[in-house]
Formats: structure tokens, C-alpha cells, sequence
């Protein structure tokens, strides 16, 4: 039986593990997951602190839904101070990790310090130990994580590693779970944070039983939330097609970004598209951890040709357009190829494809010479060198070195006007939609927590461009708002990202109530969402965001789109972001969350911070 709620605390500078209880005001404030992730750094990070230094903290959190027996709570939370863009940040990964973490009892792990030497951890329920990981430093993670489940001794685990890109400090390396299923905390570098704290990663094992305080009600909202995953045409989709069906609708659309967003639609769609590609290399699909009705993981494998061999779980949409359409590279099996090379290193596909695309983009424009890229030809739709740079990218290597600090850097250092068309927000490479005909997702891309993050408001893109609105101004800073708020509740729950296309905050609440007592509603939870909100920009706030850090790439500001419905539209950025600041009660000289609205969400110490000469 799980007690009082707890987080573990890990001081690896120290070789120290504690139990600390949570007060018990947390979890109805936050939830877990993304909430109580930015509500443990907002108490434990130092102000300026750097993100690859030692005074960074890490927290992997989970959410009152893991461990008691609710559906579509494969996910869990990774949040940091992110090394791409110098601000807080969070991924969120599938596998068993939040079922393992809640059931020893815990809701957070939260990581600070740096080891003097390469160390794992082992965690079974309440015991920790600090074991040494020589041996599999330099290793890729699928190799690491096969070794530390062997050397564990338990039956059922979770392993959670870095690879040679995170202990090499690549700015976007991510942290795997999942075994040889590559399950990716991918978005923002917390690889990388785990590299400067010489953390290979841990293995983790939970065999307490997690009650809930109504199982009649529990049983009767998951009867209810199976029914409507059975009988949701996303559901059905996904378990056919997987995560990559949309890529021909969205060229179509004008919104699948090609060539490093120079067009919105690729005439090699059909060659990238899961509709066409999967049938040829898929062999079984499933599900990504315990309880998930939406078996959206396919296991795609390449029998013949000079792929032969390579075998991935996906690639999802992500991927192929980073690697595809993007890079102008009309391969499946060579996207395939590339995404095992991003999970064995330990990398995001997506920031990984846009640094080669850039790269690509700098190489036709006679920017870099093949000198730069050593020997390689860099020009779009060279499938093969694409995968070679991804290899280079993971091992720091020739103009792999350069790439690995991701393309605001990159195109810092290079300059020649590659700051244009260097495709990032806040230094996070922007995701697979293109915006110039999708105003709210403008608005996500330069506001967005996360930086160039497709997902972390809420995807406008797949809404506001229902009926052929998405070009239009208005009304988009409350969609954005709408939509942040509920992502931000299935990502604190923690639910999976895709069960919001079939679940209702509604029902979420009501087996929330049952599996804690606590009584949430679906304005309840929303609520949660902003509150949760405003402490992320607040976090971002105290470290020196400003309403000018919320900018696109001039490529977006004042190239026309030239294809598509969306033919010759730019995105006029002030106005939206004005939209969204007064949706959400932020002050529109600074961008920072008005006074006023921080209390309102009992946010009162963080608004004294924030204005401490107006609270």
C-alpha cells in the first residue's frame, strides 16, 4: 500500500538519495507531470544557472493517473532548464517509467548535483543505489539499457538512459526508455543535461499497489473511456497507419514544410506517406507502455536494399518530415535508417533532421563548401549523406560538431545570412507545420514554452485550419489559449499526448476523482492548465525571457508562402502575440504574467518575484 505522496531527491555530487513528502496542497494545485515538474524547478533551480552546468536540476515526474489502473498513462514528464534555448523546458516520453515511479511511491524524481565519475542509478520501491557506469559510458542506448536490465536482478523494470550524443553534450540529445522499443524524452536536450551530470541514466522497479478511493467509479469511467477509444476514427487510424497518415493531407494543404521551409507541400509526399510506406515495411504495431488502448507503435523493418536490416518503431509524422519532406528526401527506409541512428545515439529526430536541412540549405547556396561538410554533397534529397550526418552529428565529428549546438548557434557561428532561414523558436527546432498559413500556430511556435515546439499549446494548426481559417487573424490568441490549457491537463494528468483527440476533460476528471478522492471537474482542471501555464512563462520570466525572445525566423516574417491554398501569406507576429498576451492576462509591454493573473491562480510568491515593486 502507497502512503502520503513523496518525491525521491538525488544529489549526485553527494551520493545522496532522500524521501521528501509533497505538500499536500501540490497535486490538487499542479496535478504532476508538467505541472509538478515546473512547480519542483521554480522551488529548486537557481536563478541563472546554467543549463549544462552542475546547479541544473532535472525532475522526471508522473501524475495521480499512473499506477492505478487508468488507460492511455504510458507517458511521463521530463522537465530542465533545456541547453537549446537556455530556458525552462519539458519532454514527455512513453514506456513504464510512470507506472514503476508510482508504484515505489513516488511522484518526482528530482536530480541535482553532478557525479565525479559515470554512475547509474538502481531504485527498487524506496531502496536507491549509486552504481558506476564505466562500462557503459560510450555505449548507445539500446546496448546500455539491455546491460543495466541484466544487471538489476528484477523480472519487470524500466531502464531510462542517455547515449553517446547526450554524454557528449549534443544541445538536442534526448533520453530513451523503453528497451530496444527507443520510447524518446526527446524535445529540448534533456540528454545532454544528464551528459554534464556524468548520469548514464536508472533502472527502476515499483511492486506497490496503488488503491483507488472509488473503484466502482474508476471501473465504471474506464468502461466508458475503452468505449470511446474503440469507437474513435483517430483510434482506428493510428492502430492501421501509425503516427505518419497525415503527410499527403498536409501537403495538400500547403502545411508540410519542404526544403527547410522554403515551400509547404512536397511532390514526393507519397513516397514519405504512412498510407502507402507502412503497408510495405510494418510487421506488427502495439502499444507503448502499460494500459494504452491505441496500438499507434509499429514495428517497420527494411528487407532489401541498402537499408537492409534497419529496424525502428515509427518513424512518426515528426520524423518523416524532418528527415523527409524537409530534407527533400523522398526514402522511407532511408528515414527509417536515419531514426535508428537517432535512437541509438540518443537524439531528436526533429531537431536533427531541421540542423541537416539547414545544413542542406547553407550547402546550395554555396554558403558551405564541400570542404565544410567534408566531403559530403549536402544538397537536398541526398538521402545517403543525410544519414552519414546524423551519425556525425551524434559523434561530435567534422561539421557534426558545429550542428550539434543546433541551428541558432550554428547560424550564429556561420553567419552569411543563415540567421533567415535558420528554423527555430527560442533555439528549439521548429516542428513539422508549416505556420504562415496557420496563425495560432505562429502564435505557438514564438510563444510556446518549449520554443519551436509543435505540440506543447496545443497543435492549433489541426483546428484552425478546419473550414480554411487558419490564414485568419482573428481570435487566434484564445483559440491558442483553449487549446494550451487542455494539452497542459493530459500532460499533468499525465495522459497520452494522442488520447486528447478522443478523450473529454470531462471524463478525465471523473476518473481522477475516483482514483483520488479529490474532486475535479472539468473547469477544475482547466484551471489547473492556466495556472500551470503562467508559472512556465514565470520560470522562463525570472531567467530573462522577454516579449522580443517570443520571434520567428525572418523567413517566416517576410518570405511569402509560394504554394498551397496559403499561397503568398507572411506572418504579421506583433498582433498575434498581443492576442495571446491578452488571453491570458500577460502584460503586453513585457510578456510577463500581469500581477493580477498570478494571484488569481494563488501564484502569490511567484508574482512578488516577477513585480516586486507593484505586489
Amino acid at each position: 500500500m502507497i502512503g502520503k505522496p513523496k518525491i525521491l531527491r538525488v544529489d549526485l555530487s553527494r551520493r545522496e538519495a532522500a524521501d521528501v513528502e509533497l505538500d499536500a496542497r501540490e497535486i490538487p494545485l499542479f496535478l504532476g507531470g508538467r505541472g509538478l515538474g515546473a512547480k519542483l524547478l521554480w522551488d529548486h533551480l537557481p536563478v541563472g544557472a546554467e543549463p549544462l552546468g552542475d546547479e541544473n536540476r532535472v525532475v522526471f515526474a508522473i501524475g495521480p493517473a499512473q499506477g492505478a489502473g487508468m488507460v492511455m498513462t504510458s507517458k511521463s514528464i521530463v522537465s530542465f532548464k533545456s541547453p537549446a534555448t537556455g530556458y525552462y523546458s519539458y519532454a514527455s516520453g512513453g514506456g513504464a517509467l510512470g507506472d514503476h515511479l508510482r508504484r515505489c511511491g513516488y511522484f518526482a524524481i528530482l536530480i541535482e548535483g553532478a557525479a565525479a565519475e559515470p554512475t547509474y542509478l538502481w531504485i527498487h520501491n524506496n531502496r536507491v543505489e549509486f552504481r558506476g557506469a564505466g562500462h557503459l559510458w560510450g555505449k548507445m542506448t539500446g546496448e546500455a539499457q539491455e546491460i543495466m536490465a541484466r544487471e538489476s536482478g528484477f523480472r519487470d523494470q524500466e531502464t531510462v538512459v542517455i547515449g553517446p550524443a547526450g554524454e557528449k553534450l549534443v544541445r538536442f540529445a534526448a533520453t530513451i526508455s523503453g528497451g530496444p522499443n527507443h520510447r524518446s524524452f526527446s524535445r529540448g536536450g534533456s540528454g545532454a543535461v544528464l551528459g554534464t551530470k556524468k548520469l548514464k541514466g536508472f533502472v527502476i522497479c515499483g511492486d506497490g499497489v496503488i488503491p483507488a478511493k472509488d473503484p466502482q467509479a474508476l471501473m465504471k469511467a474506464l468502461a466508458e473511456m475503452i468505449e470511446m477509444a474503440s469507437r474513435h476514427p483517430v483510434t482506428m487510424e493510428r492502430a492501421r497507419y501509425g503516427l505518419g497518415s497525415d503527410v499527403e493531407s498536409l501537403s495538400e494543404l500547403g502545411m508540410l514544410p519542404t526544403r527547410n521551409w522554403q515551400r509547404g507541400s512536397f511532390e514526393g509526399a507519397q513516397g514519405i506517406s504512412a498510407h502507402h510506406q507502412r503497408p510495405k515495411y510494418s510487421v506488427k504495431n502495439s502499444v507503448c507502455g502499460p494500459l494504452c488502448v491505441m496500438p499507434c507503435s509499429h514495428h517497420d523493418v527494411v528487407k532489401e536494399g541498402e537499408y537492409a536490416g534497419t529496424v525502428v518503431e515509427g518513424p512518426e509524422y515528426d520524423t518523416i518530415y524532418s528527415f523527409g519532406s524537409n530534407c527533400g528526401v523522398d526514402r522511407f527506409d532511408a528515414i527509417m535508417a536515419a531514426e535508428k541512428l537517432c535512437d541509438e545515439y540518443g537524439m531528436d529526430t526533429i531537431s536533427t533532421g531541421v540542423a541537416i536541412s539547414f545544413a542542406m540549405e547553407c550547402y546550395e547556396r554555396g554558403i558551405l563548401k564541400e570542404h565544410d561538410a567534408d566531403g559530403l554533397r549536402l544538397y537536398f534529397g541526398n538521402h545517403r549523406e543525410m544519414v552519414e550526418m546524423v551519425r556525425r552529428i551524434g559523434e561530435r565529428q567534422g561539421l557534426g560538431e558545429l550542428l550539434g549546438e543546433g541551428v541558432m548557434r550554428a547560424a550564429a557561428k556561420i553567419g552569411q545570412g543563415s540567421q533567415a532561414f535558420a528554423m527555430h523558436g527560442k533555439g528549439l527546432e521548429l516542428g513539422g507545420y508549416e505556420c504562415r498559413g496557420a496563425k495560432g500556430q505562429a502564435i505557438q511556435y514564438s510563444v510556446g514554452t518549449r520554443g519551436g515546439c509543435h505540440h506543447d499549446l496545443g497543435l492549433p494548426a489541426r483546428t484552425e485550419t478546419v473550414g480554411g481559417k487558419g490564414a485568419e487573424m482573428a481570435g487566434k490568441g484564445d483559440l491558442t489559449r483553449r487549446l494550451a490549457l487542455s494539452r497542459i491537463v493530459f500532460d499533468s494528468a499525465v495522459l497520452c499526448t494522442f488520447s486528447r483527440s478522443v478523450y473529454s476533460e470531462e471524463v478525465v476528471a471523473r476518473a481522477l476523482t475516483a482514483i483520488t478522492g479529490e474532486k475535479y471537474t472539468a473547469e477544475g482542471l482547466l484551471e489547473i492548465g492556466e495556472r500551470v501555464l503562467n508559472l512556465e512563462r514565470a520560470l522562463q520570466v525570472r531567467d530573462g525571457l522577454t516579449r522580443a525572445g517570443d520571434r520567428l525566423p525572418d523567413r517566416l516574417l517576410k518570405e511569402k508562402l509560394p504554394d498551397g491554398p496559403s499561397a503568398g501569406e507572411v506572418i504579421n507576429l506583433e498582433p498575434l502575440k498581443d492576442d495571446f498576451y491578452r488571453a491570458m492576462g500577460w502584460d503586453l509591454e513585457t510578456g510577463k504574467p500581469a500581477a493580477g493573473t498570478l494571484r488569481k491562480f494563488g501564484l502569490d510568491q511567484v508574482a512578488r518575484t516577477l513585480w516586486p515593486t507593484s505586489v
